[in-house]
């Protein structure tokens, strides 16, 4: 029986000669059929195919990353599979091969692969490569494939660090204690297996998570705190908006209220808890806030914990109302520049925070409607990436629509002016939230 591995699939066929491909089935599909001389060959995806396999084959010697986890992936599909180890592949053999022998999962030849960022493939990515989708799905395996499955790739193929790599190098035996190779490699695959179930288990749990939370950020009323039924990974979701505290339940009872950080993976925080509170002990916490049940904040006052949903709301407004911790920024996008407003505009717009001017853009009527939706996008993004108190938006009718759409989308207040019969500026307006 000869074997053909073609991307995505595999054919057995059990004619001699060479195969001629027809009409190549999409990705997508679970299983199709070539015929060759009017008989069908069986063509299946590579997850299918490994469902059916028994034996897979890698090198011997001392193990990386790089194998342990192609070999964790194909246990997690097909935990009867058997993997072998050895210094070259046996003639006749059938099964998967993979970072060894120079085939289709091999990195180690002169034309081996490269990603268009440069990151260039090793036998773990390579395999992810196809199995990824029918894991995660599209987006959920492009994320893992960026963040967990490239930079163990770039460790094998560069040598640059990696914690996950070196925990599973250390698996390996010691220079001077002469123990079974082999049986280390497969405690080495274990211990992989669990950190990819378990990293699967969290991706699959966050987009389940994320229609929860954006309909409760859709639905939520407050600009500044989301409460939550649950505790859910809201981060992903929440840190793009104008939001500044999650509130929810405690895994240790009560109710926490967690301050949004700037940027995902950042420590600074849109808005931190109270200096005066931080690291202080339950009675001496109530004492200094007035708050009742406030039993914890955090010494780093990202976090704050009380006994009730109502005193973690309170320390969160509290927190928002202290001009020492919040910064109070006011953008002006208009058509004019802030510093030529009359002195009362200026005033009031003080009241909301120090004014910042990212000035309304000019259109013409050449200006086709998709450059006017990625001209308000570039706009909005200068605008949030500023965590304003609130935004004053006054120019051109389809481009200011646009931006106040998509700030109170992100729950940033809008304002708009109010003036007297002479023109003259009277008070600034919020926009409610109906566009």
């Amino acid at each position: 029986m000869t074997l053909y591995i073609f991307k995505e699939y595999y054919i057995r066929n059990t004619a001699a000669g060479n195969c001629r491909f027809i009409n190549l089935m999409p990705r997508q599909l679970a299983a199709g059929y070539l015929t060759k001389n009017g008989k069908e060959i069986i063509m299946k995806k590579l997850i299918d195919r490994i469902k059916d396999e028994k034996e897979a084959f890698t090198h011997a010697g001392r193990f990386h990353a790089d194998d342990v986890f192609s070999a964790a992936l194909l246990r997690i599909i097909n935990p009867d599979i058997t993997i072998i180890r050895g210094n070259s592949v046996p003639d006749g053999f059938e099964g998967i091969v993979f970072d060894i022998g120079c085939g289709e999962f091999d990195h180690h030849q002169a034309d081996s692969r490269v990603r268009e960022n440069g990151v260039p493939f090793a036998a773990f990515g390579l395999l992810w490569e196809q199995l990824g989708e029918d894991i995660l799905g599209e987006d959920g395996a492009q994320n893992f494939d960026e963040k967990f499955v490239q930079p163990l790739d770039e460790n094998d193929n560069t040598g640059r660090k990696n914690v996950t790599a070196n925990i599973i190098g250390d698996f390996n035996s010691c220079w001077d204690n002469e123990t079974d190779n082999d049986k280390e490699f497969l405690l080495a695959v274990e211990f992989a297996g669990y950190m990819l179930k378990n990293r699967f288990a969290v991706i699959k749990s966050q987009e389940r998570a994320a229609e929860i939370i954006n309909q409760a950020v859709s639905n939520n009323d407050d600009s500044d705190i989301l409460v939550l039924e649950k505790a859910l990974p809201w981060r992903k979701y929440v840190i793009p908006t104008g939001i500044k505290y999650v509130v929810h339940p405690s895994n240790r009872g009560g109710y926490c209220g967690i301050a949004v950080p700037k940027e995902e993976g950042s420590q600074e925080l849109k808005c931190p808890f109270i200096k005066e509170w931080r690291g202080k002990e339950r009675e001496e916490l109530k004492s200094i806030s007035g708050i009742d049940t406030l039993s914890f904040c955090h010494k780093s006052g990202f976090m704050v914990a009380a006994d009730t949903k109502d005193d973690v709301i309170t320390a969160c407004r509290k927190s928002l109302e202290n001009p020492e911790i919040r910064e109070m920024v006011f953008v002006n996008c208009t058509e004019d520049a802030s510093d030529k407003w009359e002195e009362s505009k200026i005033l009031a717009a003080k009241d909301y925070g120090d004014i910042t001017d990212i000035p309304m853009p000019a259109i013409s009527i050449e200006t086709t409607d998709k450059e006017i939706q990625e001209l308000s996008k570039d706009i909005s993004d200068k605008i949030i990436k500023l965590y304003p108190n609130a935004v004053y938006v006054k120019g051109n009718g389809i481009v200011m629509y646009e931006i106040i759409r998509i700030l109170l989308k992100k729950h940033i207040t809008v304002l708009s002016d109010i003036k007297d019969d002479k023109g003259k500026f009277v008070s600034f307006r919020e926009y409610q939230n109906y566009i």
